[in-house]
């Protein structure tokens, strides 16, 4: 075969790969699981039941706004509060805006996550009325808005400052991980916003709300 009837080829066959990608993202299949199956690493592969998801989000998303509340409501300020954020998956988005709080199922989305839904794109699940929850803490506890929340495998929920976000073609801006324990801080006016991990050492002495 000829140099260029060899280019032609690879060519064909990165194509052919993603394409693959693509329509196995589309039905959900994790092709790591997949090759480990079939190399006896996996006794059996679970179908990812969409809608169980959805619904167990859409569950959690209304506990999500009542302990928002609970925090919101302590008697004690300058202190930090535990939200849970681990019934979300990677096809889920929360967008935060002035006076509420959306979720969204972005399953077939793909690249500008923040502006497509803003066009009307992605499945509205739930929105909660809740004012002011589009603000979070960095490093020395400065505070910053934002408008996006997504759900990483790996990561966990992260905060997207600049909300670009793209699939297996990865392309993530300024975001930071929540913090793993404790997610809001109730400042001293009794207002909330969220905590990041880069916050961390500047909440190890702050108090827990009660």
């Amino acid at each position: 075969m000829n140099r260029k009837g060899l280019l032609g080829t690879i060519g064909k066959i990165i194509i052919i790969l993603i394409l693959v990608l693509i329509i196995a993202n589309f039905l959900g299949i994790n092709l790591m699981n997949l090759a480990k199956s079939q190399l006896g690493f996996i006794d059996k592969l679970t179908p990812v039941d969409y809608t169980q998801i959805n619904n167990q989000a859409k569950e959690s998303f209304s506990k999500f706004g009542e302990n928002i509340e609970k925090c919101k409501n302590f008697q004690s300020t300058d202190c930090k509060c535990s939200i849970d954020l681990t019934q979300y998956s990677e096809t889920h988005a929360i967008l935060f805006e002035k006076n509420k709080i959306k979720l969204f199922n972005i399953k077939n989305l793909k690249g500008d996550i923040y502006g497509k839904i803003k066009n009307g794109d992605g499945v509205l699940i739930k929105s909660l009325d809740i004012p002011g929850l589009n603000c979070f803490f960095k490093k020395g506890l400065e505070d910053d808005d934002f408008e996006l929340m997504l759900f990483d495998i790996e990561r966990g929920p992260v905060i997207f400052k600049d909300a670009w976000y793209s699939g297996f073609l990865t392309s993530k801006r300024e975001n930071y991980e929540m913090h793993n324990d404790y997610q809001l801080y109730k400042k001293p006016d009794g207002s909330v916003c969220w905590l990041t991990e880069s916050a961390r050492e500047d909440t190890i002495q702050i108090k827990i709300c009660n």
